[in-house]
């Protein structure tokens, strides 16, 4: 996958999420009319897709899309709902996936959607080299009738019903005509339609009144591209109704605006790197790979154990957040497992048994003549990650190990991450996560295991998770390959990453806007998912 493109992707992730919602001619709270009924929605945004508005590229992969639906959707209880489809059979060989639409859904342009553009919008992006979606697992997709969509595998994969809900569907006619046409003006079955794009300043959205489902009460959305300074700005002058906004300004206090904390699965951690150093050949092309110092477990094991979560939470995060201990927190595939952290004196016993020890007294542990210091990259010179990176360098000095904390770009840390410490963060509604995050067929391979991690046995518990019949089956393989009793990917086994905050996401919304039930945030953000239950009382 091209990772700039996917970075763009989860951007307009977040720019779908960051919205304000405000009135339509007199929108600020304490003019005389601020008590009419409000019918439009302004959102102050981060930053607009590079390549448009094109589902078959990826965007609103991550996030949910005004522009476009869905075949599924997960519920707030992560059960899998159908939005265009009704339902779904499996073969018994798991390798055949026959989804049922429904016969009464248009688009945007009131041409009826047809199984035939479900397959057009599914073999496009999976043929399509710029796409930032994976689908390589399929084989190919047919439309056998109106009202049938038939998705045959290389491979049973139980997490494909995820797959599922990550194409927006595009009427075949309109796209195949002019694809890069389409990605400046879609045309979707979404609840709204792109009527104006002011490049670098706005998007203007208004009500697809084709819309299927329950039609929004808004008739207007306008994108507006900020900041996060400018959002903030546009916030305390009454603007704007709701905007997300950076945990920095979590307890800012704004008259008519009520600051809302919404749950995230979204984890920051450090991946690092598991081999001894050595190179590789990944695409006929030899690479570096692995770490002297964080090939050797006790050196991860300790970053698990040495520092407190909750002083992370608390002093990089205002507390605006909870402990990650395996990255999958929240999550039915997640086997509750906890570490007692903070502890130094356990780091430290830890590393000494390990044979790691100051032998020249320069404050720095060594092992083998090789002292523990590595950079750590963060790739964001603002935020969280940076002061992540900070934190961690000025604590890892008390267990003798020198970290040293390096900016770089996106470009240049995708040279550097196989061999090189990199703080990263992911969350998604999927355990495909882990298997691309941790599966040794995903070793070095873009931004999937950086850490070209491998375990025989947790790859042996993913391929039983991907085999699987039922969730709580799949579930329980998933479970297993963080710890099984005996080995694992997790802090009890290899400790491949060193998880620590889940990281909530902060909005500000005006006095009397109901969101509604919100599902735990994915990374990027999708809280626009449930816009059709929004209401201004």
């Amino acid at each position: 996958m091209n990772f700039k493109k996917l970075i763009s992707i989860f951007t307009a992730g977040l720019l779908v999420c960051s919205m304000a919602a405000c009135g339509n001619k007199n929108q600020n709270a304490g003019t005389d009319n601020a008590a009419e009924p409000k019918d439009s929605l302004v959102l102050a945004v981060s930053s607009e897709p590079e390549s448009g508005f094109d589902p078959t590229l990826g965007w609103g992969h991550s996030a949910s899309s005004i522009f476009h639906s869905v075949l599924f959707i997960r519920d707030n209880d992560m059960k899998v709902q159908g939005e265009i489809a009704k339902d779904y059979k499996l073969s018994d060989d798991r390798l055949t996936w026959t989804v049922s639409i429904r016969d009464d859904v248009k688009f945007s342009d009131g041409s009826a959607l047809k199984a035939s553009d479900v397959a057009y919008s599914y073999n496009t992006a999976r043929n399509n080299v710029d796409s930032n979606v994976d689908l390589t697992m399929i084989e190919n997709v047919s439309a056998p009738d109106e009202t049938t969509v038939v998705f045959k595998l290389k491979s049973p994969q139980s997490t494909f019903v995820d797959k599922l809900m990550e194409i927006g569907i595009v009427p075949e006619s309109i796209h195949k005509a002019d694809p890069s046409g389409y990605a400046q003006n879609p045309i979707g079955c979404g609840p709204y339609v792109l009527r104006q794009w002011d490049k670098g300043q706005q998007v203007i959205c208004e009500r697809n009144e084709n819309y299927f489902g329950n039609k929004p009460q808004f008739k207007q959305v306008t994108l507006l591209y900020l900041d996060e300074d400018a959002k903030m700005s546009a916030v305390k002058s009454g603007k704007v109704d709701m905007a997300k906004v950076d945990y920095t300004y979590a307890d800012t206090k704004v008259n008519g605006m009520t600051m809302k904390e919404i749950q995230s699965v979204e984890n920051i951690g450090i991946c690092f790197p598991i081999p001894e150093p050595s190179t590789t050949t990944v695409d006929g092309k030899e690479i570096k790979v692995g770490h002297a110092v964080t090939s050797d477990i006790a050196i991860r094991k300790a970053f698990n154990v040495g520092f407190s979560r909750q002083e992370m939470i608390q002093g990089l995060m205002n507390g605006y957040g909870t402990a990650a201990y395996t990255g999958y927190e929240q999550m039915p595939w997640n086997d509750g497992s906890t570490i007692a952290d903070g502890n130094l004196d356990e780091a430290k016993k830890i590393l000494s048994d390990a044979g790691w020890v100051d032998t020249d007294g320069d404050g720095i542990i060594e092992k083998n003549g090789v002292k523990a210091e590595f950079d750590l990259i963060y790739t964001s010179n603002t935020g969280v990650r940076q002061s992540f990176a900070v934190y961690i360098g000025d604590n890892a000095s008390k267990l003798g190990i020198k970290v040293n904390p390096v900016y770089k770009t996106w470009d240049e840390a995708e040279e550097l991450k196989y061999y090189t410490p990199v703080v990263l963060s992911w969350g998604e509604h999927s355990p495909q996560l882990m298997f691309n995050l941790l599966h040794s067929s995903m070793a070095c391979n873009g931004f999937n295991n950086t850490g070209c991690y491998k375990n025989v046995t947790v790859d042996k518990h993913m391929n039983d998770a991907l085999m699987s019949t039922t969730d709580d089956e799949a579930n329980e393989n998933w479970k297993k390959a963080i710890w099984d009793g005996q080995t694992g990917f997790g802090y009890q086994g290899d400790a491949a990453w060193a998880w620590y905050m889940n990281t909530n996401h902060i909005y500000f919304i005006r006095d009397g806007l109901d969101i509604g039930s919100v599902q735990p945030q994915p990374h990027g953000g999708a809280i626009l998912k449930n816009i059709t239950d929004w209401k201004m009382n």
